[in-house]
């Protein structure tokens, strides 16, 4: 392995120039794995907002409306 270079993962290479790290080399699925998974936990982080604020509703009018919607196709 060259100086300066340091094999952290299968699919993650870290280049760094003395000692700081300066470039990071990410295999393609790993960064569409870690990009859905940060999309999850932002949908995650607005729903518990949500129910913090209060903004719900009880799941039997949340699905009626849902098959009313449907209903109207």
């Amino acid at each position: 392995m060259q100086k300066g270079r340091e094999r952290t993962s299968f699919s993650l290479m870290k280049h760094s120039t003395r000692g700081k790290a300066k470039a990071v080399l990410e295999d393609v699925a790993a960064r569409e794995q870690d990009q859905e998974t940060l999309a999850l936990l932002k949908i995650l982080a607005l729903g518990r907002r949500e129910v913090e604020e209060g903004r719900t509703v009880p799941a039997e009018v949340a699905f009626r409306r849902l098959r009313e919607r449907r209903s109207r196709r």
